[in-house]
């Protein structure tokens, strides 16, 4: 079966990039030094055995900043009439209460940092994501350790509209009769995991 595909922006590659390369200077500095340091004082053992050192711990440094700012160069076409889960990551837990459901996204710092539109419709406000359809109100809420909006973006199904590089979260409050497309404990995609579609058979909820 053919699949289309929507392209993430170039605009919003090159942003991403331009932050992971301004953070590998600090590990690409330490090889460099480690290297520096083996080649003018080769003959002090103990320099060596701190340039090694020096030199495995840039090394280790420089791939976990490579893989905090992963980005997906593409993702499947967003279907019509459906809302997306913004980020990549894994439902850490669904709770109901008497008119809202609550459901938080977990991001670990390897998973791919975008923060993708789920709806059309969606809007900024105060730093959140706001979607109102049919006079409901869908609020996403992103917190980690480094979030970055790029509230200029279109806001078009699929497309990167921020990013969470390292640990995050996304909170995200729906009417209770909107039923979510997830359970608790399930691995989404950002752009690509329904979280509802009008008329589509929802999973059961846990954490209630």
């Amino acid at each position: 079966m053919k699949h289309d595909y929507l392209l993430t922006e170039i605009t919003a590659l090159q942003r991403i990039k331009k932050l992971q390369y301004r953070n590998l200077v600090n590990p690409a500095g330490v090889i460099i030094l480690s290297f520096v340091l083996n080649f003018i004082l080769p003959a002090l053992g103990f320099i060596s055995t701190i340039a090694l050192i020096m030199a495995i711990a840039g090394l280790i440094w420089f791939f976990i900043i490579t893989n905090m700012h992963r980005i997906r160069n593409k993702i499947l076409a967003p279907q019509p009439d459906t809302i997306y889960c913004p980020i990549t990551g894994k439902v850490s837990q669904i709770r109901t209460f008497e008119d809202t459901t609550q459901i938080s996204i977990r991001k670990s710092f390897l998973d791919t940092v975008e923060i993708r539109c789920p709806h059309e419709s969606c809007v900024w406000e105060d730093g959140k994501l706001q979607l109102e359809l049919d006079g409901t109100r869908i609020q996403f809420r992103f917190t980690g350790s480094r979030v970055i909006l790029f509230t200029e973006a279109e806001m078009k199904p699929g497309q990167v509209i921020g990013a969470i590089i390292g640990n995050g979260f996304c909170d995200i409050q729906m009417p209770v009769r909107m039923a979510p497309l997830l359970s608790s404990g399930k691995i989404v995609d950002g752009g690509e995991s329904w979280l509802y579609k009008e008329d589509f058979e929802p999973l059961p909820l846990m954490n209630k």
